[in-house]
């Protein structure tokens, strides 16, 4: 679909920051750069849109609902980066979430990764402090 926000963008833009979701990919030993390449591959080139509210596909709405669980799921008050990478690797059909399974990214490692970041343990402290 043109026009709309893809699950390749939503990797590309995950690993364009510094969150959770980057982090972990990195403690898990992921190239980083490789797997931007391997995402920018497989992403259709051509149009440029200046638009600032372009929906999501189907499936990027998946990965966002998917992150949502997981935010639920171990009761965190903030949606992160690293929930929208276990969204993606948790949508079947999506481009980011092959790409990330064809480099050896896995559901379980990244929970493990997500759950043992450093940063996590600073975000606690603030939200308490706060």
């Amino acid at each position: 679909m043109r026009g709309h926000i893809h699950t390749e963008h939503l990797l590309l833009a995950l690993l364009m920051g510094d969150g959770s979701g980057k982090g972990a990919l990195k403690s898990l030993g992921v190239d980083c750069g490789a797997l931007e390449k391997a995402c920018k591959d497989r992403c259709t080139r051509g149009w440029y849109f200046r638009r600032r509210d372009l929906p999501l596909t189907l499936r990027g709405d998946d990965i966002m609902a998917f992150a949502a669980d997981e935010m639920r799921r171990v009761r965190s008050p903030v949606l992160s980066t690293g929930h929208v990478l276990l969204g993606m690797l948790l949508e079947p059909r999506g481009i980011a979430g092959d790409v990330l399974r064809t480099a050896g990214v896995t559901l379980e490692a990244t929970r493990e990764a997500l759950r043992n970041a450093p940063e996590k343990e600073e975000a606690a402290r603030a939200l308490q402090a706060g």
